[in-house]
């Protein structure tokens, strides 16, 4: 397994999340739902958070060019974009 980073942009914020995965196409998935949401709940809920796994599952990431190990997906919650840039990790401390 690899260690995923996901930069996750929405509506006015940047939030960051990890999870580890065997695929970039689990990855996104792994990442949200590792993402520790409590102190967002202005921002997100539990059923965001499902709403958004849903969302993922019909999202393709592609990679960006120029840069290794780096994929871009964008979804649409609550009618704002949410922009996700996934990074593969080094897992080394």
């Amino acid at each position: 397994m690899s260690l995923y980073t996901l930069v996750i942009d929405f509506d006015g914020g940047t939030y960051i999340a990890q999870g580890e995965a065997d695929s970039v196409i689990d990855a996104p998935k792994r990442c949200v739902l590792n993402w520790d949401i409590r102190d967002l709940k202005h921002v997100l809920t539990e059923q965001d958070r499902s709403v958004l796994l849903a969302l993922l599952n019909e999202e393709e990431f592609v990679p960006l060019n120029g840069v290794k190990n780096v994929w871009c997906g964008c979804v649409n919650l609550h009618q704002h974009l949410l922009t996700l840039n996934l990074v593969r990790t080094d897992n080394a401390v």
